[in-house]
């Protein structure tokens, strides 16, 4: 059997490169859990799901930190934010939220 590993990695497009760029924010290795889907809101936090998981966690990437695990009672597939909604696509069916603010 084969284990993977995945690391999300995110760049500041901002100012020049330095010695600190790239930095790892997100290590998903160390549970070796695979991300299915990505977006990011329009508050700048990044969204991820977990496919049979049934999470999505919420991530601050200008703190570097996880503010939120959303417990679904679905597979967590493929994610998209629209007019202020995020969108789950499950094995069958899409799930429509509205979010709150997840910001402490």
């Amino acid at each position: 059997m084969r284990t993977l590993s995945y690391t999300s990695l995110f760049l500041s497009l901002e100012g020049s490169p330095s010695s600190e760029s790239p930095q790892t924010l997100i290590d998903f290795a160390p549970e070796v859990i695979t991300p299915i889907g990505l977006a990011f809101d329009q508050n700048e936090l990044l969204y991820v799901s977990f496919g049979d998981l049934k999470q999505i966690r919420i991530y601050d990437l200008v703190q570097g930190v996880e503010l939120k695990i959303l417990d679904l009672n679905q597979y967590a597939g493929k994610l998209r934010f629209h007019n202020g909604h995020l969108y789950v696509g499950g094995e069958d069916f899409i799930t429509r939220f509205k979010p709150r603010s997840f910001r402490p």
